[in-house]
């Protein structure tokens, strides 16, 4: 038996990236068909349920590549085109990753002027979170002012907060290319005069008169 008669299973990509709610395709290729038996997928050693037909699409012999509907967290994971043909089992292995964000409630923050405001976001499957304050993002790397908003910490302490911070925040966790967005903003009002600046202003009151 020459190596040509083998028949594989050959996964195109090692790893795809993508969101809740999207629908994607883990691509396999099967070489020499003549002798296929059996396509079957794994996910994580357990078979893939092809019959669950609002969930999966495809992962036949016909059509190998696995098409997942409406995506979730839990649908990361480990995924293996097994081929069982005349000549035994060939297969290949592809990781999923899903990137999931959210802000938690309250929505809408009201600290005092100088106090220091907790913004809660959980975030996974990412390996980079990004806050950003209508639209425009925040640099918390090395900064006094803000701390959190990485991987291991993706919620956001902002310290001695003023009305300058007021805004609506989101939370962003990315991958590659691909990036994830918390559906819901977080509102922040500031309450109050920041002890800083009015002392600021007393002084050049005083000065001035």
């Amino acid at each position: 038996m020459s190596w040509q008669e083998i028949t594989e299973a050959i996964i195109l990509n090692e790893y795809y990236v993508t969101k809740e709610g999207e629908e994607i395709t883990l691509e396999c290729l099967i070489k020499n068909e003549s002798s296929n038996i059996k396509l079957y997928w794994l996910k994580d050693a357990i078979n893939v349920n092809l019959y669950l037909t609002n969930k999966y699409s495809h992962g036949t012999l016909n059509q190998p590549s696995l098409t997942i509907k409406n995506i979730e967290t839990s649908d990361a994971g480990n995924y293996t085109c097994k081929l069982a043909n005349l000549y035994g089992l060939s297969e290949d292995v592809v990781v999923l990753t899903v990137l999931f964000v959210q802000v938690a409630p309250p929505l809408h923050l009201s600290p005092n002027a100088n106090e220091s405001v907790f913004l809660p976001c959980e975030a996974s499957g990412g390996n980079r979170v990004i806050w950003r304050r209508n639209g425009e993002e925040i640099t918390t790397t090395g900064s006094l002012e803000y701390s959190g908003g990485t991987v291991i910490k993706p919620s956001l302490t902002i310290s001695n907060v003023t009305r300058y911070h007021a805004g609506n925040y989101t939370c962003d966790t990315s991958y590659g290319s691909v990036t994830a967005t918390s559906d819901t903003q977080l509102q922040l009002s500031v309450k109050g005069t920041e002890i800083f600046r009015h002392t600021i202003n007393c002084i050049k009151g005083i000065f001035s008169t």
